[in-house]
């Protein structure tokens, strides 16, 4: 799962939708982008090129909507706060809220190898957001949860007849 598609995760939206797919694509791009975004106009028109959407009026037309989407969810304002950093009180535009959702990709995955996960999953691993050699923001799995998982695996191939 790609960073963008981690933080995406958080919200409710069915992940089928074709708005989730485009939010996600576009989070990715401004991530990569960050902090030298470009007009809006421009930034879809480079979208266009990776959907299947007929034109840069249809890429913006499509994140406007699954950003109201997002936002008529009750249970994703607090959400929106945590990620903007402060309390939202009215609908960000698709141009605000795709540009704040990939700083904050960005800023992850340059923070320090420690940091804290977005989400903790009970029973799961914890993964961060990290950086990839290249810049590009990947997950990745604290080295302190990799013993449990070598000690579990060892064990359980231990039973196991080679």
């Amino acid at each position: 799962m790609l960073a963008e598609e981690f933080v995406m995760s958080h919200f409710a939206m069915r992940r089928s939708n074709k708005g989730y797919q485009l939010l996600c694509l576009a989070i990715q791009e401004a991530s990569s982008l960050y902090p030298h975004f470009p007009t809006f106009d421009v930034f879809c028109r480079n979208l266009l090129k990776s959907t299947q959407e007929t034109s840069v009026a249809a890429v913006q037309r499509t994140l406007a909507r699954a950003v109201e989407s997002l936002w008529d969810q009750k249970g994703n304002r607090r959400l929106f706060n945590h990620f903007y950093g402060y309390q939202v009180v009215e609908k960000p535009s698709a141009k605000d809220f795709v540009y704040t959702m990939g700083g904050y990709v960005y800023r992850k995955a340059a923070g320090p190898a420690d940091t804290l996960p977005l989400r903790m999953l009970p029973g799961t691993i914890e993964p961060f957001i990290a950086a990839m050699p290249d810049g590009r923001p990947c997950l990745a799995i604290p080295l302190d949860n990799l013993t449990h998982i070598s000690e579990a695996i060892l064990q359980e191939r231990a039973g196991a007849v080679w």
